[in-house]
């Protein structure tokens, strides 16, 4: 009854995604000066601030989530934690705990406006004076939020690469590789507005529908998502497992060189490949894909598809080039050179980091 949840596939341990995990290694929540001045406002001042007080203590203590991390990677089990989880509709589904703390920020924020209406309603005549306070907090909050890269939000570029715009005008659903990371491409979805397989759901079962791991047996399906782990080792597949997967509508298979990069420390690769080598993994991928699919039909920078149009029931039958594609045609610069930066992360996480909240693991073995 007690056990740990079970390791989820895309990227949820068991521990789960809780408050102590985000106040020491992501954006701070409620150790803020902003939270703890509300907090002391309530306890001191507010109107029923053990009811206020009270809701907020009892979320945070659920948005731990089901273990308290311990900074020599032990953790202590929470006990109360598990008996919701085991017995509340959907509690289960709670992967991120430490959300929930927004509604201890509710129970804070009633906390120190009932507070503040005490103290209007003494002010009189100038009442105007905790109009100010009220916006004052309100300063204080938006200067240390900006203080944390939260004000103003942080965003990424996400401007499609010009080849999803021609994948959308020619048609057919998108296999996307490496199988089962998340990936930006996910956002691109509407601009070409065909199916994909490959992203992030394909590895959580939980999220499979009836029948759905016999499509994850198909041998070309296997063959595609080992070629981006290990490509040393031999794969086979018959064209009648492609033909199964067009027959669905789908039409290109889409490596994304950069994910290759991103992914490479959980794959045998990086082990195999020595520290010198380990720069040529996406174009090793690359090359033993286009050794067992022939050559691709377009390359735009880290983006490298092949069109399956040409299998038929025999194999690969050559086929005139697709005119639209013309602008996106490989070369040998275009195939072998990097052409995306190997650190690109988010401009917040990069603040972590220097902060020293995201601890960098240094150089790997």
């Amino acid at each position: 009854f007690f056990d740990l949840p079970r390791t989820l596939g895309n990227n949820v341990s068991q521990t789960l995604h809780g408050l102590v995990l985000m106040e020491r290694h992501g954006q701070a929540q409620l150790t803020t000066v902003t939270w703890m001045a509300a907090a002391a406002v309530a306890l001191v001042a507010g109107r029923r601030r053990w009811l206020w007080l009270g809701l907020a203590a009892v979320v945070v203590a659920f948005s731990v989530g089901p273990v308290w991390p311990g900074s020599d990677g032990e953790g202590t089990r929470m006990f109360h934690y598990m008996v919701a989880y085991r017995l509340l509709p959907f509690f289960d589904r709670l992967w991120f705990p430490y959300r929930m703390v927004v509604v201890a920020f509710l129970g804070l924020t009633l906390g120190v406006a009932s507070a503040l209406s005490r103290w209007e309603a003494r002010l009189g005549p100038r009442r105007g004076l905790a109009g100010l306070a009220a916006l004052g907090a309100l300063g204080l909050a938006a200067a240390e939020q900006h203080r944390n890269l939260a004000l103003p939000l942080v965003s990424r570029d996400l401007t499609p690469p010009p080849i999803m715009e021609t994948i959308g005008e020619l048609g057919g659903g998108l296999i996307e590789l490496p199988i089962g990371l998340a990936r930006v491409s996910i956002a691109w979805q509407p601009v070409h507005g065909q199916p994909t397989f490959g992203g992030m759901a394909e590895n959580a079962r939980l999220f499979w529908p009836q029948g759905f791991d016999q499509r994850l047996t198909n041998r070309f399906v296997r063959f595609l998502k080992g070629a981006t782990i290990d490509p040393e080792h031999e794969r086979s597949f018959k064209p009648s497992d492609v033909l199964r997967f067009k027959a669905e509508g789908f039409r290109w298979v889409v490596l994304d060189r950069h994910l290759v990069d991103a992914n490479l420390h959980n794959t045998p690769m990086w082990r195999s490949l020595d520290p010198s080598e380990r720069l040529e993994a996406p174009f090793r991928v690359q090359a033993y894909l286009i050794s067992e699919l022939g050559p691709p039909a377009a390359v735009d920078d880290e983006y490298v598809v092949w069109d399956l149009s040409g299998w038929s029931a025999t194999g690969l039958e050559i086929r005139p080039p697709v005119p639209q594609l013309a602008p996106h045609a490989p070369t040998a610069e275009n195939l072998h050179t990097r052409s995306w930066p190997l650190d690109d992360m988010p401009a917040y996480e990069r603040h972590l980091r220097e902060q020293g909240r995201i601890p960098d693991p240094g150089p790997r073995p």
